[in-house]
């Protein structure tokens, strides 16, 4: 099946995400990887215009949510891999491919699909069985923003004002209660689909999460 033509937009977030080749975990340290990760994202946003909202990296594929000012998403994914990939090679003293194949993007165009999208990014190492909570795990710009480890060593930019603003409030309890709430039902599994669509799109049933996105906001934002 022929790749869609990427979509590029200067409004909207995407959510990227990449393996690395059969799978296999990265050749470096993670600490060492998290490390290049971070330095070419940061690169990328001064050659490009790359806004990191929030970053994960597992042992063997990352997560991504930003923005591209410049509609230069597919500019800005090439040179950062191919520069990762090299870097990681010349540390681990291999030649072959770092990464499995093309990325995966899906553009987030709501609100809840901008903050679903987040939850899932997050909840990544728990549902790996890495932690138990999301802010305790290492490689991610959530933990360290959290000031739970030395250093950030990524330049990251605030949630695009035109989604909601508690979710660059990332001390607060009621967010990381929040984040830290498992995915019920099927929910899981439908939020992975929807980030492999070009364009990120909800179940069209009803389902826990509108609910509790709901109930929180409610908490947090009372209606004036």
């Amino acid at each position: 099946m022929p790749r869609k033509n990427l979509y590029k937009t200067d409004i909207y977030p995407y959510h990227i995400m990449n393996r690395t080749n059969n799978k296999e975990f990265f050749y470096a340290h993670m600490d060492l990887c998290w490390n290049i990760f971070a330095k070419y994202f940061t690169y990328a946003s001064y050659l490009y215009g790359l806004r990191v909202h929030s970053f994960v990296l597992m042992s063997n594929h990352y997560h991504l949510i930003a923005s591209t000012p410049d509609k230069n998403i597919g500019d800005i994914i090439k040179y950062a891999q191919r520069e990762i990939a090299k870097e990681i090679n010349h540390h681990s003293s291999r030649i072959n491919h770092v990464f499995g194949g093309k990325y995966h993007w899906s553009v987030l165009t709501k609100n809840e699909h901008y903050a679903l999208a987040t939850k899932y990014l997050f909840r990544n190492p728990c549902k790996a069985g890495v932690c138990d909570r999301v802010e305790e795990y290492k490689y991610s710009t959530l933990s360290r923003q959290n000031g739970r480890y030395d250093s950030l060593n990524l330049k990251i930019y605030d949630t695009p004002e035109s989604f909601y603003d508690y979710i660059d409030d990332f001390t607060s309890h009621d967010f990381l209660d929040w984040l830290n709430e498992p995915f019920e039902n099927e929910l899981d599994d439908r939020v992975q689909k929807a980030l492999r669509r070009t364009e990120f799109k909800l179940p069209k049933n009803k389902n826990s999460f509108s609910y509790n996105l709901e109930e929180f906001l409610m908490r947090r934002y009372p209606k004036r």
